[in-house]
């Protein structure tokens, strides 16, 4: 793929600059007043504050986007499906740059851009022109080198707090009655610049979500691995619980307090050689499929991968691996690693635990 997925549904929205990723904020506003309304108050834009980090003193900006998209396809690249961006977003040529900005505090929960009328009139200018496909806003930030791992989430309109843009305005030049506009944004999603990563790494254990990491994994799942003296046949195993226990280095990150994850079979071999890409198409889930996690305060985790030892055991699924993805791949900035089979601590190796 050539940019990275934004997430179906998400329900917060990513502005900043988070290791070699930025992300940019997609705003979209329906059922504006017509043309003939006359904007008579200055507009309040609110955002609310999903999480902070090391946001304090940022500044965000706001600029008008110059082309339809759609929030369930638009990536860095991308507008829809089949539709590339006119311009490129890392010069910022897919937006008229705006004076609107806004500097964060740490202590933020609500952020609310005063618009003024002048202003918030030129804005809706324009989207009437376009109306009822209104390209709408984008929410940046300008990379500062103070601001190397800078960003804030805020809560999307999958939830009861989604951005909402208010103002006052007349139908006419000559109607007295002042009309409420008051909605919540009918479109939302965020872009991120970090393009997904290509290849595995031997050797490398880490999962993440922005860009999508996996960690692939061969399992030593053999006869020799059980005691068969009690045993006739080794497809007549059965498997109450196979678990890979991973231990968690230093260097992660966690936007929510838990970190879920899914392992997969593979369906083909990719061990000759670490440069080459997965695709979905052939990881291959086992039902019953069991997600495991990790909390922000431990530092060890069992995955869960009875269904697929009992499948490599029953011999009704071939050993050439599995992978394991998180369960919310282009969801936030989260991300783990773990101590891999050739770390200089032996007490913190992965290693199988397998009861039968």
């Amino acid at each position: 793929e050539d940019s990275v997925r934004n997430y179906f549904r998400s329900d917060k929205l990513l502005i900043g600059d988070f290791q070699d990723n930025s992300s940019i904020t997609l705003l979209r506003f329906a059922n504006l007043p017509d043309s003939n309304a006359v904007i008579v108050s200055d507009a309040e834009l609110t955002l609310t504050v999903h999480n902070h980090h090391n946001s304090d003193g940022r500044e965000i900006r706001f600029g008008l986007i110059k082309q339809l998209w759609n929030q369930y396809n638009a990536t860095w690249d991308r507008a829809d499906v089949n539709e590339p961006w006119n311009e490129e977003w890392s010069s910022l040529d897919n937006i008229e740059v705006t004076e609107l900005s806004y500097t964060v505090s740490g202590t933020d929960s609500l952020i609310t851009v005063l618009i003024p009328l002048e202003t918030i009139s030129n804005f809706v200018g324009q989207w009437i022109s376009a109306e009822p496909l209104s390209y709408g806003l984008a929410v940046y930030t300008e990379n500062g080198s103070n601001f190397d791992e800078s960003y804030l989430s805020i809560k999307s309109r999958e939830t009861a707090y989604g951005p909402s843009l208010t103002f006052d305005y007349r139908a006419t030049e000559i109607d007295t009655a002042v009309v409420a506009y008051n909605r919540v944004a009918t479109m939302n999603c965020f872009i991120n610049s970090v393009k997904p990563q290509s290849e595995y790494h031997l050797n490398t254990i880490s999962i993440g979500n922005i860009p999508p990491k996996r960690t692939v994994a061969k399992l030593n799942i053999s006869e020799d691995f059980f005691d068969l003296e009690h045993v006739s046949n080794f497809k007549q195993i059965t498997i109450n619980k196979a678990e890979l226990i991973l231990f968690s280095k230093d260097n992660k990150h966690f936007s929510e307090s838990f970190f879920q994850f899914t392992p997969y079979l593979l369906q083909k071999e990719y061990f000759e050689n670490e440069n080459t890409i997965i695709p979905y198409t052939d990881f291959l889930a086992v039902d019953p499929t069991f997600s495991s996690g990790l909390s922000s305060t431990a530092d060890s985790v069992a995955v869960n991968i009875t269904t697929l030892v009992q499948s490599f055991v029953s011999n009704i699924h071939e050993n050439r691996g599995i992978i394991i993805t998180s369960t919310k791949e282009s969801y936030d900035n989260s991300y783990l690693e773990f101590f891999s089979p050739t770390s200089a601590e032996p007490h913190k190796r992965p290693y199988l635990r397998i009861i039968y």
